[in-house]
C-alpha cells in the first residue's frame, strides 16, 4: 500500500498566479527527483488554495526523497 502525503496551500489574495507559475517551473524537478506527483491543482471552490498529492512507497522513502530534494 502506497503512502499518500496531502499538501494544501491557501494563499494571500493576489499571489495566486505567481504560485502557480512557481509550481509549474518546480513540478518537472520533483518529478525528476523520482517523487510521485499524483496531482496538483487549484480549489475548485477557493480561487487562492492549491493542493498538491504526491504517493511514497514508505514512510522511510518519503522521509530520504525529500530530505534529498529539499
Amino acid at each position: 500500500m502506497k503512502l499518500i502525503e496531502v499538501r494544501t496551500y491557501r494563499l494571500k489574495a493576489g499571489c495566486a498566479d505567481r504560485f502557480l507559475a512557481a509550481m509549474q517551473s518546480a513540478l518537472p524537478l520533483v518529478r525528476a527527483s523520482g517523487m510521485d506527483v499524483v496531482a496538483f491543482g487549484r480549489s475548485d471552490h477557493e480561487h487562492e488554495s492549491f493542493y498538491l498529492i504526491r504517493a511514497y512507497d514508505s514512510r522511510e522513502q518519503l522521509v530520504a526523497q525529500q530530505d534529498a530534494f529539499y
